[in-house]
């Protein structure tokens, strides 16, 4: 399976939409490889959905101490041969 930075991504959860798309994913940065949520958004000609993505990253590392809702590990962009994705990684 592929893999981004240290997260293996697994299989795909939930419908995946054009720019966006969500995997659950092992997070190899951890002794005990704990599975993880790896939301990948490709980046798309709109600048208010970066805006938006970079938002919630905001508001989930704020909001990630309470119990109902997960943490946020991880919040970072990557480009490669298919262009420039931004990526939130959350607890499973």
């Amino acid at each position: 399976m592929k893999r981004i930075r240290s997260y293996e991504l697994l299989e795909p959860l939930g419908p995946q939409g054009k720019y966006c798309r969500t995997y659950l994913a092992r997070n190899h940065d951890l002794p005990s490889v704990p599975y993880c949520v790896v939301k990948q958004l490709h980046q798309p000609p709109f600048p208010k959905i970066q805006e938006l993505f970079a938002r919630e990253a905001k508001v989930l590392d704020r909001l990630g101490q309470h119990s109902h809702i997960p943490r946020l590990i991880a919040s970072f962009s990557e480009g490669n041969s298919d262009g420039d994705y931004f990526y939130l990684v959350q607890e499973y």
